[in-house]
């Protein structure tokens, strides 16, 4: 008791005096909630940084629900020997190289005749009888063909990958008629069978750095945009096309910009192009699509000159581009 009276006297002497006696707890170690709340707020927000990444689809090397809408729609149209064809590698193969077939029975023969001349006989034989799918799905569709067929060509041998370009180089050759529609098929198959850099490497260069590579693709994107037979006002759609682009890219102008456009530079143009950074790809892919819209009108060949693009550079387009149908696009 006694004891216990004098614990009592000192407490009430802390009290009068403003100082507070610890009190000793049994509930075990005390918990630092300041570091413990700083942890769980980093979590929240990493958590919060990857859900808006795979909202917005990530890189372009993922599929987003519109790409997966946009392969079934493909799908969906393809006759059911051509859907079934793509699912493995030799009929993948085949059916890239029917697009490029002739419709002309004379001049199909001749472009297999060289075929065959190469070692790509068997290869030419499968094409010819996928052509008569292909004949029907009309240029719009050749590139959602394209993509249904990538992967399973991606997943064959190096050697399998590399005759089918050597293919559809050969069939390009023996006509000797490289159109804008070819060059697209060819360098967007080259591009995505060739070996990707590993780690992630990216590009440092800027647009300046390349204004004429730039310029170039510019340029070829402007003509892309105008019909080949118009005439009158055609050369000033080209200007206010290039001047559209140009004032995207910061270049101020498209002085030097070719008025003449050779497909083999403009390929090279655009490897040069994988060296920007990613940045500056993704203000190239908004001048680019700046003299696209420039007249109001996104045609065809346009559309997929800025598909290509995209893929080469593994640079996401602009959700209009996305969500265009093919079948829809002025000639």
């Amino acid at each position: 008791m006694q004891r216990t009276a004098k614990r009592w006297r000192r407490v009430n002497r802390s009290a009068s005096r403003g100082r507070r006696t610890p009190v000793r707890s049994n509930s075990g170690p005390r918990i630092p909630w300041v570091p413990l709340l700083i942890v769980v707020a980093v979590i929240a927000v990493v958590v919060g940084i990857v859900f808006v990444v795979l909202q917005s689809g990530g890189s372009s090397s993922n599929f987003s629900a519109q790409d997966i809408a946009a392969e079934k729609d493909a799908s969906a149209s393809l006759p059911g020997q051509l859907h079934e064809a793509v699912r493995n590698a030799d009929g993948a193969r085949a059916a890239m190289i029917a697009l490029l077939l002739a419709r002309q029975d004379d001049v199909m023969q001749q472009q297999l005749a060289v075929l065959d001349a190469a070692g790509l006989g068997s290869l030419g034989a499968r094409a010819k009888e996928l052509a008569t799918h292909t004949r029907n799905l009309g240029p719009a569709f050749h590139l959602p063909v394209v993509d249904l067929a990538l992967p399973a060509v991606k997943a064959a041998s190096e050697v399998m990958r590399q005759e089918l370009i050597r293919a559809l180089e050969k069939l390009i050759g023996a006509d000797r008629r490289l159109s804008l529609h070819r060059f697209v098929v060819l360098t967007l198959v080259r591009d995505q069978l060739a070996p990707k850099p590993k780690g992630g490497a990216t590009g440092s260069r800027k647009i300046a750095d390349l204004r004429a590579e730039a310029l170039t693709l510019l340029s070829l994107v402007a003509h892309a945009g105008v019909r080949a037979d118009a005439t009158g006002e055609r050369q000033e759609y080209v200007h206010t096309a290039l001047r559209a682009g140009a004032k995207e890219l910061g270049l101020g102008d498209a002085a030097g910009a070719p008025e003449e456009i050779v497909l083999a530079q403009a390929a090279k143009a655009l490897e040069m192009l994988k060296s920007l950074a990613p940045l500056q790809q993704a203000i190239l892919v908004k001048g680019l699509f700046a003299a696209v819209t420039a007249d109001g009108t996104i045609r065809l060949a346009e559309a997929e000159l800025m598909r290509l693009v995209g893929a080469v550079l593994n640079c996401p387009l602009p959700p209009l581009l996305e969500t265009l149908d093919p079948a829809t696009l002025a000639a």
